[in-house]
């Protein structure tokens, strides 16, 4: 899990998720989502990513998650949500893309958020 790897404390962690209320996989992405580490420009990253089905290109991503042609910010932010393990490159090649749980998670992040017209 992610989370435990970025706090390196795995009991403060688990504890933490197990005394919040609801989903508990509602709990790990809202967690992982407000991250510090995350930074904004992984949150905008896994926000652009939540509107392509069931993949996109490094270069649409970046343009949609408002990087334009800078791929190096993109690359930095693709790191960060690997690391949290909340996407992956998909199976055919380059192209990145998050589960269907983590999509309708941060699609659901997405209608709350007061920036989500940029994304439209």
């Amino acid at each position: 899990m992610g989370q435990i790897d970025l706090a390196q404390d795995a009991d403060t962690v688990l504890n933490e998720l197990s005394h919040g209320g609801g989903d508990a996989a509602q709990r790990v992405f809202d967690r992982s989502f407000g991250l510090e580490q995350l930074g904004d420009d992984g949150r905008a990253t896994l926000l652009a990513l939540s509107m392509f089905a069931p993949d996109a290109s490094r270069a649409a991503l970046a343009e949609v998650a408002g990087f334009g042609d800078d791929l190096k910010h993109l690359n930095e932010a693709v790191m960060r949500l690997a690391s949290l393990y909340l996407m992956k490159t998909a199976a055919e090649g380059p192209r990145l893309t998050i589960a269907g749980l983590t999509r309708e998670f941060t699609k659901a992040r997405l209608a709350k958020d007061e920036d989500a017209d940029r994304f439209s």
